[in-house]
């Protein structure tokens, strides 16, 4: 799938139901690939809280609702985060 890798995913009757299992598969990918992530994403997080903390910097939260909670971040595409 992602990254220039190939998987084999089966045959089929039909092209439709090709592109169906190529789908699926893709999405199990991103969904593993996700959970996996996951934990490191929690300790930068928490590690950038703390950095800010001892250096006697405050986060500051968005007054609106944005996706963030930041004022000022935005999540562009690729999940990174800017300013």
């Amino acid at each position: 799938e992602g990254g220039g890798k190939s998987r084999y995913v089966g045959s089929f009757d039909t092209v439709e139901e090709a592109a169906a299992a190529r789908a699926a598969a893709a999405e199990e990918q991103r969904r593993s690939d996700e959970a996996a992530r996951a934990p490191r994403l929690a300790r930068q997080a928490e590690a950038a809280r703390q950095q800010a903390t001892s250096e006697g910097l405050q986060l500051e939260p968005s007054s609106s609702n944005t996706s963030t909670g930041f004022r000022g971040v935005v999540v562009y595409d690729a999940g990174k985060r800017s300013l």
